[in-house]
């Protein structure tokens, strides 16, 4: 009779472990999906594009600052992406006019990409599409300005906007944001130490 009680007091135990595991992994269950269908539906309402800009003085005039953001054959001594890839591989095709300059990249760290330069206002402004060759492949505006200051220097502005597709696009886009604006700022203060580092008569003279 005892052996028998034993048996069933052991049943019962296990009947109610597995009950409360069954129960326990429905709840979880219940709020892994409440959360999916939270994310999809902010997700609608995330915005759609994004725009992030970046600013810096230049110690140095705005004819010899625009000259050296067009010449794609020094990026690699300031860009802040190939400082993270080195041994990138770069290939550039520069055209008389600036219109239709490429620089094209491939690297182990930050992919393939390219940007062609699509308008420029001389002195002034400069503005590329560019294009990122992953599984599909993405595209932004980067748009450079150079406005002169006293002192003969320049404000320069290096902004960078595009489209995000879908609602993955959208929530990636704004864990993107951080990421991008410190990336421009890094960028920025790259190109104004190389500029600033180069003796200003040896600049008008190449300009």
């Amino acid at each position: 009779m005892w052996q028998l009680s034993q048996r069933i007091i052991t049943f019962d135990n296990e009947t109610f472990l597995n009950f409360f595991v069954m129960k326990f992994l429905k709840k979880i269950g219940l709020i892994i999906l409440v959360i999916i269908v939270l994310l999809i539906i902010v997700g609608f309402f995330l915005p759609g594009q994004y725009k992030i800009k970046e600013a810096i003085e230049i110690d140095r005039s705005q004819e010899i600052v625009y000259f050296h953001a067009m010449n794609f054959k020094e990026r690699e001594k300031w860009d802040p992406w190939i400082e993270k890839d080195p041994d990138t591989k770069s290939r550039i095709n520069m055209t008389q006019s600036g219109v239709g300059t490429t620089w094209q990249w491939e690297g182990e760290k930050i992919g393939a990409g390219k940007i062609t330069v699509q308008k420029i206002v001389v002195n002034e402004q400069i503005v590329s599409k560019l294009q990122f060759f992953m599984s599909d492949t993405t595209e932004a505006r980067v748009e450079w300005n150079f406005k002169p200051r006293k002192e003969n220097k320049t404000l320069v502005t290096w902004e960078v906007s595009g489209e995000l597709q879908g609602i993955a696009e959208k929530w990636a886009g704004i864990f993107m944001k951080g990421s991008l604006t410190n990336s421009l700022d890094k960028g920025l203060q790259n190109f104004k130490k190389y500029l600033e580092s180069i003796p200003e008569a040896y600049s008008e003279q190449e300009s």
